[in-house]
């Protein structure tokens, strides 16, 4: 629950500072998408910081299981491994791509992208 909480989090107040900090009136452009991104991503680690903090005393569980590990467990695990991987490179390479198209575009469409970007990562985190 923590990460999928922070990537929200900072995704919120992205969405918010650019909105706020790269259109009218204060018209910052870059320079406020750049601020946006970075007040974001602090706010994103303090929130993982804040839940890994509350949970440092308690002992983690899966550790008695994996020395008590069966063949049909270590199955279990390699195949969802493999999926999830597989669904974490695909989503890589279209941010990447999505990343290399954005570098033709003009600040304004830049930040409009930094927005349709966002939800779009919403969206993938939720599927």
């Amino acid at each position: 629950n923590t990460p999928f909480r922070a990537v929200g989090a900072a995704i919120a107040l992205n969405v918010i500072l650019d909105i706020a900090l790269v259109g009218p009136p204060l018209s910052l452009g870059l320079r406020g998408a750049a601020m946006a991104t970075v007040a974001a991503q602090i706010v994103q680690f303090a929130v993982v910081l804040r839940g890994t903090l509350r949970r440092a005393t308690k002992a983690p569980e899966w550790r008695v299981s994996v020395f008590n590990a069966n063949i049909e467990t270590t199955k279990k695990f390699i195949s969802t491994f493999i999926a999830v991987t597989g669904v974490y490179l695909l989503k890589n390479v279209c941010y990447a791509v999505i990343n290399a198209r954005t570098a033709s575009l003009e600040m304004m469409q830049l930040a409009a992208h930094n927005v349709a970007y966002s939800v779009w990562v919403i969206f993938s985190f939720l599927g």
